[in-house]
Protein backbone atom coordinates (compact mmCIF):
# COMPACT_ATOMS: atom_id res chain seq x y z
CA UNK A 1 0.00 0.00 0.00
CA UNK A 2 3.05 2.73 0.53
CA UNK A 3 4.75 1.95 -2.81
CA UNK A 4 1.37 2.55 -4.59
CA UNK A 5 0.80 5.42 -2.49
CA UNK A 6 4.47 6.95 -3.56
CA UNK A 7 3.34 5.78 -7.22
CA UNK A 8 0.30 7.60 -6.90
CA UNK A 9 2.14 10.78 -5.24
CA UNK A 10 4.79 10.53 -8.16
CA UNK A 11 2.03 10.37 -10.58
CA UNK A 12 0.17 13.29 -9.39
CA UNK A 13 3.69 14.99 -9.40
CA UNK A 14 4.46 14.56 -13.00
CA UNK A 15 1.32 16.43 -14.24
CA UNK A 16 2.15 20.02 -16.16
CA UNK A 17 0.11 21.84 -13.27
CA UNK A 18 2.34 20.33 -10.31
CA UNK A 19 5.51 20.79 -12.06
CA UNK A 20 4.50 24.01 -12.75
CA UNK A 21 3.84 24.85 -8.99
CA UNK A 22 7.36 23.28 -7.65
CA UNK A 23 9.10 26.11 -10.17
CA UNK A 24 7.17 28.79 -8.35
CA UNK A 25 8.17 26.85 -5.37
CA UNK A 26 11.71 26.72 -6.04
CA UNK A 27 11.81 30.40 -6.98
CA UNK A 28 10.79 31.02 -3.89
CA UNK A 29 12.85 29.22 -1.98
CA UNK A 30 15.70 30.81 -4.30
CA UNK A 31 14.75 34.70 -3.34
CA UNK A 32 14.82 33.64 0.17
CA UNK A 33 18.33 31.97 0.56
CA UNK A 34 19.38 34.83 -1.52
CA UNK A 35 17.59 37.30 1.61
CA UNK A 36 19.73 34.57 4.13
CA UNK A 37 22.73 34.92 2.48
CA UNK A 38 22.52 38.96 2.38
CA UNK A 39 21.22 38.92 6.10
CA UNK A 40 24.28 36.20 6.94
CA UNK A 41 26.73 38.99 5.48
CA UNK A 42 25.14 41.67 8.05
CA UNK A 43 25.27 39.41 10.87
CA UNK A 44 29.10 38.06 9.88
CA UNK A 45 31.68 41.81 9.71
CA UNK A 46 34.44 41.73 7.95
CA UNK A 47 37.02 40.17 10.22
CA UNK A 48 39.51 42.92 11.32
CA UNK A 49 42.81 42.49 13.00
CA UNK A 50 41.10 42.99 16.76
CA UNK A 51 39.63 39.77 16.43
CA UNK A 52 43.19 38.00 15.83
CA UNK A 53 45.33 36.36 18.49
CA UNK A 54 47.88 35.02 16.63
CA UNK A 55 50.41 37.19 14.48
CA UNK A 56 51.79 36.13 10.86
CA UNK A 57 54.68 36.87 8.61
CA UNK A 58 53.06 35.45 5.80
CA UNK A 59 52.94 37.72 2.26
CA UNK A 60 49.23 39.31 2.14
CA UNK A 61 47.06 40.04 -0.62
CA UNK A 62 46.91 43.57 -1.90
CA UNK A 63 43.16 43.54 -2.19
CA UNK A 64 42.41 41.89 1.13
CA UNK A 65 41.31 43.49 4.33
CA UNK A 66 43.93 43.73 7.15
CA UNK A 67 43.10 40.88 9.08
CA UNK A 68 45.26 39.16 5.95
CA UNK A 69 48.73 40.80 6.26
CA UNK A 70 51.02 40.42 9.05
CA UNK A 71 52.53 43.29 11.06
CA UNK A 72 55.90 44.85 9.10
CA UNK A 73 55.53 41.68 7.11
CA UNK A 74 53.02 43.62 5.40
CA UNK A 75 55.03 46.50 3.96
CA UNK A 76 53.84 45.71 0.17
CA UNK A 77 49.83 46.28 1.32
CA UNK A 78 50.85 49.10 3.21
CA UNK A 79 48.72 52.25 2.27
CA UNK A 80 50.42 55.98 2.33
CA UNK A 81 48.75 58.98 4.24
CA UNK A 82 49.25 62.68 5.42
CA UNK A 83 46.69 63.60 7.63
CA UNK A 84 45.00 66.50 9.28
CA UNK A 85 44.77 64.94 12.57
CA UNK A 86 41.46 66.07 14.65
CA UNK A 87 42.55 66.20 17.81
CA UNK A 88 39.71 67.32 19.63
CA UNK A 89 37.48 64.09 18.62
CA UNK A 90 39.23 61.03 19.89
CA UNK A 91 37.62 57.77 20.83
CA UNK A 92 38.94 54.37 22.58
CA UNK A 93 38.20 50.72 21.59
CA UNK A 94 37.97 47.92 24.01
CA UNK A 95 38.25 44.47 23.31
CA UNK A 96 41.61 44.79 20.99
CA UNK A 97 43.53 41.49 20.84
CA UNK A 98 47.23 41.54 20.70
CA UNK A 99 49.33 38.30 20.08
CA UNK A 100 49.10 35.94 23.15
CA UNK A 101 45.62 36.38 23.90
CA UNK A 102 45.82 40.02 25.09
CA UNK A 103 42.84 41.55 24.84
CA UNK A 104 43.17 45.73 25.41
CA UNK A 105 42.02 49.09 23.78
CA UNK A 106 42.76 50.99 20.68
CA UNK A 107 43.07 54.51 20.33
CA UNK A 108 41.11 56.03 17.29
CA UNK A 109 40.88 59.32 15.73
CA UNK A 110 39.27 61.03 13.19
CA UNK A 111 41.53 62.82 10.24
CA UNK A 112 41.51 64.77 7.18
CA UNK A 113 43.76 63.24 4.20
CA UNK A 114 45.82 65.80 2.89
CA UNK A 115 48.23 63.49 0.66
CA UNK A 116 47.58 59.88 -0.14
CA UNK A 117 48.81 56.84 -2.00
CA UNK A 118 44.56 56.08 -2.24
CA UNK A 119 43.31 56.98 -5.07
CA UNK A 120 40.38 59.97 -5.12
CA UNK A 121 40.76 60.29 -1.25
CA UNK A 122 42.19 63.83 -0.19
CA UNK A 123 40.02 65.68 1.12
CA UNK A 124 38.20 63.00 2.46
CA UNK A 125 38.03 62.10 6.27
CA UNK A 126 39.64 58.78 7.64
CA UNK A 127 39.08 57.13 10.84
CA UNK A 128 42.91 56.05 12.24
CA UNK A 129 43.85 53.41 14.56
CA UNK A 130 47.18 54.83 16.34
CA UNK A 131 47.64 52.20 18.33
CA UNK A 132 46.88 49.33 21.22
CA UNK A 133 47.23 49.83 25.33
CA UNK A 134 47.08 46.85 27.36
CA UNK A 135 44.60 48.65 29.84
CA UNK A 136 42.16 51.55 30.16
CA UNK A 137 44.29 53.53 31.76
CA UNK A 138 46.79 53.50 29.72
CA UNK A 139 44.11 53.88 27.17
CA UNK A 140 43.37 57.31 28.55
CA UNK A 141 46.92 58.63 29.35
CA UNK A 142 47.58 57.79 25.54
CA UNK A 143 44.07 59.71 24.93
CA UNK A 144 45.05 62.97 26.78
CA UNK A 145 48.81 62.79 25.44
CA UNK A 146 47.32 62.95 21.63
CA UNK A 147 45.27 65.52 22.86
CA UNK A 148 48.31 67.60 23.65
CA UNK A 149 50.78 66.33 20.84
CA UNK A 150 52.16 68.88 18.28
CA UNK A 151 51.34 67.31 15.31
CA UNK A 152 52.68 69.87 12.97
CA UNK A 153 50.87 72.22 10.87
CA UNK A 154 51.80 70.44 7.62
CA UNK A 155 50.09 67.35 8.05
CA UNK A 156 50.88 63.92 10.04
CA UNK A 157 52.91 61.62 7.77
CA UNK A 158 51.33 57.54 8.56
CA UNK A 159 51.38 54.40 6.83
CA UNK A 160 48.86 51.89 7.75
CA UNK A 161 46.42 49.15 6.31
CA UNK A 162 42.88 50.18 5.64
CA UNK A 163 40.68 47.71 7.15
CA UNK A 164 36.64 47.11 7.14
CA UNK A 165 34.19 48.59 9.25
CA UNK A 166 32.67 46.32 12.47
CA UNK A 167 28.99 45.83 13.62
CA UNK A 168 28.01 48.85 15.94
CA UNK A 169 27.38 47.76 19.50
CA UNK A 170 25.82 49.72 22.21
CA UNK A 171 27.54 52.78 23.49
CA UNK A 172 28.48 53.62 27.27
CA UNK A 173 26.66 56.49 28.54
CA UNK A 174 29.09 57.21 31.59
CA UNK A 175 32.07 57.47 28.72
CA UNK A 176 30.66 58.57 25.32
CA UNK A 177 34.17 58.42 23.88
CA UNK A 178 34.55 54.33 24.81
CA UNK A 179 33.10 51.44 21.83
CA UNK A 180 33.20 47.79 22.41
CA UNK A 181 33.58 47.72 18.04
CA UNK A 182 35.35 49.93 15.75
CA UNK A 183 31.61 51.22 13.51
CA UNK A 184 32.91 53.92 11.44
CA UNK A 185 29.00 54.61 11.16
CA UNK A 186 28.85 55.26 14.95
CA UNK A 187 32.10 57.07 15.37
CA UNK A 188 31.22 59.37 12.54
CA UNK A 189 27.87 59.95 14.57
CA UNK A 190 30.20 60.51 17.32
CA UNK A 191 32.60 63.09 15.94
CA UNK A 192 30.32 65.85 14.48
CA UNK A 193 26.82 64.19 13.76
CA UNK A 194 25.27 67.37 12.59
CA UNK A 195 27.93 67.93 9.91
CA UNK A 196 27.63 66.42 5.87
CA UNK A 197 30.74 64.42 6.00
CA UNK A 198 32.42 63.02 3.04
CA UNK A 199 34.21 59.77 5.10
CA UNK A 200 35.78 56.82 4.06
CA UNK A 201 34.03 53.19 4.39
CA UNK A 202 37.55 51.59 6.00
CA UNK A 203 39.57 52.88 8.57
CA UNK A 204 43.50 52.81 8.61
CA UNK A 205 45.78 50.72 11.20
CA UNK A 206 48.68 52.52 11.56
CA UNK A 207 51.82 50.44 11.26
CA UNK A 208 55.09 52.48 12.09
CA UNK A 209 58.39 51.97 10.56
CA UNK A 210 60.23 49.35 11.37
CA UNK A 211 62.42 50.31 14.55
CA UNK A 212 59.82 53.48 15.60
CA UNK A 213 57.06 53.72 18.29
CA UNK A 214 53.44 53.81 17.85
CA UNK A 215 51.55 57.06 18.52
CA UNK A 216 51.32 58.61 22.21
CA UNK A 217 53.15 55.59 23.91
CA UNK A 218 51.19 52.97 22.26
CA UNK A 219 52.11 49.77 21.00
CA UNK A 220 51.78 49.09 17.09
CA UNK A 221 48.72 47.26 16.74
CA UNK A 222 49.53 43.37 15.34
CA UNK A 223 47.78 42.53 12.14
CA UNK A 224 47.36 38.98 11.46
CA UNK A 225 46.13 36.21 9.32
CA UNK A 226 42.92 33.90 9.63
CA UNK A 227 41.19 36.45 11.65
CA UNK A 228 38.18 34.85 13.39
CA UNK A 229 34.76 36.85 14.09
CA UNK A 230 34.33 37.40 17.88
CA UNK A 231 30.79 36.96 19.33
CA UNK A 232 30.79 40.55 20.43
CA UNK A 233 30.64 41.75 16.70
CA UNK A 234 28.01 39.50 15.31
CA UNK A 235 24.40 40.76 14.49
CA UNK A 236 22.47 38.51 16.01
CA UNK A 237 19.24 40.32 15.03
CA UNK A 238 20.48 39.65 11.46
CA UNK A 239 21.64 36.06 11.74
CA UNK A 240 17.89 35.70 13.45
CA UNK A 241 16.68 36.43 10.40
CA UNK A 242 19.29 34.77 8.17
CA UNK A 243 18.15 31.35 9.89
CA UNK A 244 14.46 32.68 9.51
CA UNK A 245 14.94 33.47 5.87
CA UNK A 246 16.71 29.43 5.34
CA UNK A 247 13.54 27.80 6.64
CA UNK A 248 10.96 29.78 4.91
CA UNK A 249 13.26 28.20 1.52
CA UNK A 250 12.46 25.11 3.00
CA UNK A 251 8.74 25.89 3.71
CA UNK A 252 8.16 26.44 0.47
CA UNK A 253 9.64 23.46 -1.17
CA UNK A 254 7.67 21.55 2.04
CA UNK A 255 4.18 23.17 1.10
CA UNK A 256 4.32 21.89 -2.22
CA UNK A 257 5.19 18.57 -1.19
CA UNK A 258 2.47 18.95 1.08
CA UNK A 259 0.00 20.28 -1.08
CA UNK A 260 0.56 17.21 -4.02
CA UNK A 261 0.13 14.91 -1.09
CA UNK A 262 -3.28 16.19 -0.23
CA UNK A 263 -3.96 16.17 -3.88
CA UNK A 264 -3.23 12.08 -3.34
CA UNK A 265 -5.25 11.97 -0.31
CA UNK A 266 -8.41 13.98 -1.50
CA UNK A 267 -8.36 11.74 -4.83
CA UNK A 268 -8.14 8.09 -2.75
CA UNK A 269 -10.98 9.67 -0.58
CA UNK A 270 -13.32 10.50 -3.98
CA UNK A 271 -12.34 7.21 -5.35
CA UNK A 272 -13.03 5.70 -2.31
CA UNK A 273 -16.58 7.58 -2.38
CA UNK A 274 -17.15 6.39 -4.81
CA UNK A 275 -16.50 2.70 -4.83
CA UNK A 276 -18.99 3.25 -1.74
CA UNK A 277 -21.92 4.67 -3.38
CA UNK A 278 -21.41 1.71 -6.56
CA UNK A 279 -21.76 -0.66 -3.80
CA UNK A 280 -24.29 0.74 -1.82
CA UNK A 281 -26.63 0.87 -5.43
CA UNK A 282 -26.15 -2.24 -6.18
CA UNK A 283 -27.05 -3.27 -2.62
CA UNK A 284 -30.08 -1.47 -3.06
CA UNK A 285 -30.64 -2.85 -6.85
Amino acid sequence: MRRQAQKDWFAIARTPTWLGRLLIALALAAVFALLGQWQLGRALPTPSASATPNPSPSTPNPSASPGDGGGQGASADLKTFTLEVDQTNLAIISGRLQPGGKSGFWLVTNSKVLKSSVPKSVGRELTVAWGWAPTFEAAVAAHVKLQSANLGSAGRKVAGLLAESEAPLPGHPAAPFLFDSLSLAQLINFYQPVQARDAFDKYLIVQPAPGTNATAGLETIVVANAPSTPLENVNWLSAFYAIEWSVFAGFAVFMWWRLVEDERLRRNADAEAQVQAEQAQLAVD
